[in-house]
This record gives structure tokens, C-alpha cells and sequence, in this order.
């Protein structure tokens, strides 16, 4: 092992020593800690704004500086408290570069400055952030740039947060004289203990992170820049007054923002224009920097004045945009260059060059064109064929950039993103952060370690030759995995809870960590079936309303009538009920089936509703899904209240197979006051953790319409009280799931997405020890992943139901 692999290790044990030493005794510092994490919760679940203290390296006018500043605004505006520290005094700044500070101030945020100066290490900078911290009493601490982040990172030894985030916003963190940087990434991997999440901008940038030892990935968090689209859109009145203004008339011009240095690499743009050799266009540079007086001699020396203009740093850069034709950026290293986002925003093509997150800003040939970095003579090429594409060209791959640029770095969409990680971070309290670490609990490591020797096992045998797959028959069918998840929001809830802050927090967290389950999937080529309610592929309130159902069922208990729940206008404003970018990321995966859980939750034996009312349900269900391009094979019983009486209207709407329930006295299926009944509660969570009535796989369906798959186990979400017994979930899976391997059964695992959201780290981590039991099982006997459609499919069902509609048709 190399010295740089063994010293981590070493300052990892010196940082725990440092923390054991803050307190008298374990006994009184573990007692601290839960005091800690039971005001974090108490403040979750109440109304109190919450606090975020932004601690930034400096508050210049660079990206994620801007950054920084729209991120704090949205926050004050949603009703956070919100405070901002620099680390640099602003006094050591330009006038120039103030203005985010003007910005924030003029929003009522603070701004403060621990007055350190640039280039000269300060050690009281720890004890004056400590200071700060103890009087705003933050909820979240954000640090933003390599030096904030280690900052904040050593003054956690000396002070209680409740959530650390650090934030790194380059591709490799640089050096101001151009030496080398390992030794960054060796603080960063040494000091990451102290920090609940590092959150990257690009995933280049987050794999490079982890290739180097920077950052474990389950600690990283990729989370991109924001752009606000309605501030940044095109504007004809502001291109005309613009170009009027700096004197250009019919001449092609080309845009360029950013700061002159050494990475934005200047010198291949100007070789570039030289290589193409036309005087129809100008370059409009905006920035300014320390090699701003070398590049203006560098364009004099190849007789690039003329086309050439140094702006400056400019404030009305969205009125450059719009005066632009296109934008250009040659750049050698980047991140998530804000000024290409605001670029797309306003609707401009681009011609970049392929480094960080650059390509997949700029889809190439759609968007603007990708060349290599440090190439001229490629670059020229996508400068010439910009200018010769013509007008109309031009307007539409500027029309798909803003589009692409809204779907996927709006500004709701990235706060949607930062507020489902703060909730998250909220509500679990991470124990593995040294902030705030249960540090001397060696009973829950041996009961760690054990888990770990659990998920392993099955990988001690050799691997066996693996069957071919083929349809199941009675001797040599294939054990089969099948995943189905009840996609619901807030719609599964509605009528037991208050959509409050701690319940959005929540949903927020579960929509968050959607993706993260779906990487989970695609790494042990898992499939799944997502059972989704109808009104979360609405677009609006208004679509929502236009597949409502003519008959609609009348509750005894009016609480649970859907149709009184007040929605928003659209999935930006209320994510909550609606969710079609959600589904859309899912049924892009490999293996998912978009499957129906009704139209509204539609609840089968609640009094009040009828057969006509459930198939009018079932008919808007299948209605809003083709609007949006899904086809519903699979269906799931919202509360697993399955209905036999209404089956033959799932084989009436072309769903070929549906969810069963477990076929013991405590799971079948009953009204949900029933089902809520003390004993068959206590008999359904003993019997996840005991063997009470056998391993409850399934055989492998007939070829009646819809296949009844039943379900074999609900996966419990992790919590604190049902921790200790975890080796017991995970060995009555198993077991299960073994016998299902060896005898050719199917083991069908079934929850809610939204029940990882309390405590996702922990919950992920448990699904991806039931992920590498079913790995071992796949090499060992030839287990098989399916969802409920392929599923169907493989029995037959499909051809069964082709015959019926060809003869319904004769008839």
C-alpha cells in the first residue's frame, strides 16, 4: 500500500482522538449527541424556520460564487433564515467584484467575513467561524470552494452542526501558481469524516473525485448548477439596443464569458480565428482576469484587433446574450460553466470544446458543436459551420438549447434537488459524520460486521454453470427476483396525513433519492416494476382535471374522496402531486415497467365504491398514461386491497398480470381499518423478522388473465427502535429467497419509494445487501430478474391475450 493510501488513515485516528477529547467521558458525550439529534428532529417537525449558514471562500462574481447567491435568495425566499460568511475580507476586494455582496444585501441575507487574508494561513479563522456558528445556531452548514470547505470541516471539531455539506465546484481543484493539486485531494480524503455529503456540480467531475480517493461515492452527491430560464430569455428589444450600443451591425458575433486565466485557454480560440480567416464577425469577450493584458498583446501579434473586443467585467451580460449570434467556449478544464447555462437559457447555439460537463450542455449537432480541447483547427471548423447554417438553423438548435436547458437546469429543479438533500440530512442525522459520530458503540460495528458477513455469503460457494433461460416449466423453471414499488407522493398519504414541512421534507428526500435507487438497480441489472398513480403523469392541474373519470367512487369516510385535494398548477409548484420528470427518468432505465396503481389510489373495498366506479378509475388510469406515451400491463392494488370481483375489468383494460397478496390470515387483503388492527400489525412486523409462516414464495403463474403474482415480502424501511434486529430481516430474505433459486419459485419483494426517504443512506444500504444475496443466486442456480410484465409474458399471457382481441375483433 502506497504512503498516500496509509496517511488518510492515520489523520482519520488523530481526528477521532481530537474528538474524544472534547468531552470528560463517552457516556457524557453520547448523551450530548442524542440531545443534539433530538432538537434536529423537534425542529423538523415543527414549524420553526430553519437556519443555513453559506460559508464561501470569497464572494467574487465567478460561477459558483452566483451560485451561491441564487441558491441563498431562493432559500430566504421559501422562509429560511439565511446568513452568508466569506473568508476573505471585502476590503482586499474590487469594487466590481462586490456585487454579489450588494445582491444579498439588498435581499436582507447577511453577509459577514471572518477577515483573512488571501494567501496567508490564519488559524483564529477557525475559532471566529466557531463564534459565528454559535450564535446563528444553524440548522445546515454549506461550505462552498476547497478553502471554505476544509474550514468548515476543522471548526466541526469545536462545535456542534447539525448537517455539514461541502461543495466542490471544479473538476480538479486548481492551484493559483499552476502547481500541483494532490495534496488538496489528500486534505479532502483525510478530513472527509467531518462532512455528511460532499455535493459535485458534473459527474465527470464526481468520478474523478472518487477515482483519486477524494471522496467515497456513497458520500458524494451530484448535484448541478441552477439557472434562472424566466430571468435569462431571449429578448429581440434587448438584441436590437444592445448592438446599437456597442456599434455592431450586420457582423456575426460571437460570445465569450469568462474569467481571463490560464484554463479558459484563450490562445486556441484566437488560433481558431486565425484558421478561419473571416472579417464578417466580432468576438465579445466579458471578463476580466490576470492575463488580460498578455491576451490583449497576444490578438494584436496575430492582427485580431479589429475582431477582437475586451469587454470587461460587465453587469448586463443577459443583454450581451441576447445581442450575440452564438456563443463560444474554448475552454481546457471546466466543471458546470454557469455562463454556457445562462447562454442555452437565453437561446443560443453553441461551440464548445469537450471537457467537464460541457457535452452534456451542448448536445452535439442538436444544440452547438463538441470538439476537442486544445484543437484550433477543430474548433474553426464549428465556428465556419455555425456561421453557414443559416438563420432558421441557428434559431432552432437555440430553441432546443433553452428547452434542454429548462428541463434539466431550471432553477426548481436544482432546489428541488438541495432541499431533498437538506431534508434528508435532517431527518437521519447521519451517525458517520465525526460531527457527529457515535463514536465507542462497538456493539452496533459487530452488528454491522455481521451484516456484512450475511451479504457476502452467499459468494463463498462456487460458481455453478449457469442454466440457459427459457419459459418456465414444472421442473426446470428458473427462480425469478420480481421488484415492484408503489409510486405514490403524497397521494398514498393523504387521507392519514397534513401535507406540513416535515411531510414535504419527506417527499422531497423520496424524489431525490429515486435516482439514486434506479443506479442501484442498474448496477446489479435488476428490473422492477414502478406501480404509479394515474395524476402523477399530469403536466398540470388542468390535464389532471381532463382525465378525471365520469363515476367516481362516494366514500362513506369523506377523507378519502381524491378529488377534494388541492393541487397546484404544475409539477415546479407542487411536486407533491405530480411527477411526469420523475417517471420519464425512470422508464428511460433499463428493465423498469411504468405499471398502474389506478388513477387516485383508488381504495377496492372501502364502502361507498363500485365495480362501474373502480373500471372508470381503471379507464382514466390507462388514458393519462397513453397521453404520455406508456402502455399499463401490470396493475397494483393501492393498500393491497385486492378485489377478485373487479378482476375481469384489469383483463377488459389489457393489464396482463396484477400483485397478490401473501397468501397467510395477517396480509389478506381487507378494508384498511382492518388491516390496521393491532394483532395483524404485530403478526405482519414479526412476521418480517421471524419465520411465522414459511418463506411465502409464489409458483409461477398460469396463463389466465391478468396472472396473479403474489407477493412474497415487504421490504421494511430502516429505523432506530428495529435496527438491532436488521440480521434478521436480511436472513429471513434470504432464506426465502434461496428457496425460491432452488425450487424454481418466484420471491416477489415489494415497498414504497418513499419509505427510504426518513433514512436513505441506511435503507440503500440494505438493498444493496438483498441485491448481492440475489447476485450470488444469479451465478449459483440461475436466478433470474423480471419485472411483472416480463413476468406475464414469459408464461404466455401475451400471446393469450393477442388470441382474445383478435377473436373479440371477428366477433
Amino acid at each position: 500500500m502506497s504512503p498516500f493510501q496509509q496517511m488518510p488513515e492515520c489523520i482519520l485516528r488523530l481526528l477521532q482522538c481530537l474528538r474524544y477529547r472534547r468531552d470528560s467521558s463517552l457516556v457524557r458525550y453520547k448523551s450530548a449527541h442524542q440531545d443534539r439529534r433530538t432538537d434536529v428532529l423537534e425542529n423538523i417537525q415543527t414549524n420553526q424556520p430553519k437556519r443555513i449558514l453559506f460559508v464561501v471562500t470569497i464572494l467574487g462574481v465567478g460561477g459558483a460564487e452566483l451560485q451561491l447567491v441564487r441558491l441563498a435568495t431562493e432559500l430566504r425566499a421559501r422562509g429560511w433564515r439565511v446568513c452568508v460568511v466569506s473568508l476573505v475580507k471585502f476590503e482586499s476586494m474590487v469594487p466590481y467584484a462586490q456585487r454579489p455582496i450588494h445582491q444579498l444585501e439588498q435581499q436582507r441575507i447577511p453577509v459577514l467575513s471572518l477577515d483573512m487574508k488571501r494567501g496567508v494561513p490564519d488559524l483564529g479563522a477557525v475559532f471566529r467561524l466557531r463564534s459565528l456558528i454559535r450564535s446563528f445556531r444553524p440548522d445546515v452548514v454549506h461550505c462552498h470552494m476547497y478553502h471554505a470547505n476544509i474550514l468548515g470541516r476543522i471548526a466541526r471539531l469545536f462545535c456542534r452542526m447539525p448537517v455539514l455539506i461541502c461543495t466542490a465546484h471544479n473538476y480538479r481543484e486548481a492551484s493559483r501558481r499552476g502547481g500541483p493539486t494532490w495534496h488538496k485531494e489528500l486534505i479532502y480524503r483525510a478530513t472527509d469524516i467531518l462532512a455528511d455529503y460532499t455535493t459535485i456540480i458534473c459527474n465527470a467531475a464526481s468520478n474523478r473525485y472518487v477515482r483519486v480517493g477524494a471522496v467515497p461515492r456513497k458520500k458524494l452527491r451530484m448535484i448541478p448548477n441552477g439557472i434562472d430560464t424566466e430571468l435569462f430569455a431571449p429578448s429581440k428589444e434587448r438584441r436590437q439596443r444592445t448592438r446599437n450600443a456597442l456599434g455592431i451591425g450586420s457582423e456575426f458575433v460571437w460570445l465569450a464569458v469568462a474569467r481571463l486565466v490560464k484554463a479558459k485557454d484563450y490562445p486556441t480560440l484566437f488560433g481558431a480565428l486565425e484558421v478561419l480567416g473571416r472579417k464578417d464577425l466580432v468576438v465579445l469577450i466579458a471578463g476580466t482576469g490576470p492575463l488580460e493584458q498578455e491576451l490583449r498583446d497576444a490578438c494584436c501579434r496575430r492582427g485580431l484587433s479589429g475582431q477582437v473586443r475586451f469587454l470587461g467585467m460587465r453587469e448586463d451580460t443577459l443583454d450581451l446574450y441576447n445581442a450575440a449570434d452564438a456563443f463560444v467556449m474554448s475552454s481546457q478544464l471546466e466543471g458546470l460553466p454557469l455562463a454556457l447555462l445562462e447562454a442555452a437559457s437565453v437561446g443560443l447555439p453553441a461551440a464548445v470544446t469537450d471537457v467537464g460537463r460541457n457535452p452534456e450542455i451542448v448536445v452535439d449537432g442538436v444544440t452547438g458543436y463538441v470538439v476537442p480541447p486544445r484543437d484550433s483547427a477543430q474548433l474553426a471548423a464549428a465556428l465556419r459551420q455555425m456561421m453557414e447554417a443559416g438563420p432558421e438553423c441557428r434559431e432552432a438548435m437555440g430553441h432546443a438549447a433553452r428547452q434542454h436547458c429548462q428541463q434539466h437546469y431550471g432553477i426548481a429543479a436544482v432546489m428541488s434537488q438541495w432541499l431533498a438533500l437538506y431534508s434528508e440530512c435532517l431527518a437521519s442525522c447521519p451517525r458517520q459524520s465525526l460531527g457527529g459520530a457515535d463514536f465507542g458503540c462497538r456493539r452496533r460495528g459487530r452488528r454491522e460486521n455481521r451484516i456484512s458477513r450475511l451479504g457476502t455469503e452467499v459468494f463463498s460457494h462456487q460458481p455453478a454453470e449457469v442454466r440457459s433461460v427459457g419459459l418456465p416449466k414444472s421442473k426446470t423453471a428458473l427462480g425469478a427476483l420480481v421488484i415492484s414499488l408503489d409510486f405514490e407522493l403524497f397521494w398514498g398519504v393523504r387521507d392519514r396525513f397534513a401535507l406540513d414541512q416535515a411531510e414535504r421534507g419527506r417527499l422531497l428526500a423520496a424524489r431525490a433519492g429515486i435516482p439514486r435507487l434506479l443506479d442501484l438497480f442498474d448496477e446489479f441489472s435488476v428490473h422492477a416494476t414502478w406501480a404509479t398513480v394515474g395524476l402523477l403523469f399530469a403536466r398540470s392541474r388542468q390535464e389532471a382535471e381532463a382525465f378525471w373519470p365520469l363515476e367516481r367512487p362516494r366514500y362513506r369516510e369523506a377523507r378519502l374522496d381524491p378529488y377534494r385535494e388541492r393541487l397546484g398548477a404544475d409539477e415546479y409548484e407542487d411536486p407533491f402531486h405530480f411527477a411526469p420528470s420523475l417517471i420519464a427518468q425512470i422508464a428511460q432505465r433499463a428493465g423498469q415497467e411504468i405499471a398502474s396503481h389506478s388513477f387516485s389510489h383508488y381504495y377496492c373495498m372501502e364502502w361507498g365504491q363500485t365495480e362501474a366506479d373502480f373500471a372508470a378509475d381503471l379507464k382514466s388510469a390507462v388514458a393519462i398514461a397513453a397521453n404520455s406515451g406508456y402502455t399499463l400491463r401490470s396493475y397494483v392494488f393501492p393498500r393491497n386491497e385486492v378485489n377478485p370481483a373487479y378482476l375481469p375489468a384489469l383483463e377488459r383494460a389489457g393489464i396482463w398480470a396484477y400483485r397478490g397478496n401473501e397468501p397467510v390470515g395477517d396480509k389478506e387483503a381487507a378494508p384498511f381499518s382492518e388491516q390496521r388492527r393491532l394483532d395483524k400489525r404485530a403478526g405482519r412486523l414479526l412476521d418480517s423478522y421471524l419465520d411465522l409462516h414459511g418463506h411465502q414464495t409464489c409458483a409461477w403463474p398460469g396463463r389466465s388473465l391478468p396472472a396473479p403474482i403474489l407477493a412474497s415480502r415487504y421490504l421494511r424501511s430502516y429505523h432506530p427502535v428495529f435496527c438491532r434486529f436488521e440480521p434478521w430481516l436480511l436472513q429471513r430474505i434470504e432464506k426465502a429467497m434461496k428457496h425460491a433459486a432452488q425450487r424454481g419459485e418466484i420471491f416477489h419483494l415489494w415497498w414504497h419509494p418513499e419509505d427510504f426517504a426518513s433514512n436513505y443512506g441506511q435503507n440503500l444500504r440494505v438493498l444493496r445487501r438483498v441485491l448481492e444475496m440475489f447476485a450470488g443466486y444469479r451465478t449459483r442456480y440461475g436466478m433470474v430478474s423480471l419485472n411483472m410484465a416480463e413476468v406475464a409474458s414469459r408464461v404466455g399471457v401475451t400471446t393469450l391475450q393477442t388470441s382474445l382481441e383478435s377473436i373479440n375483433e371477428s366477433a
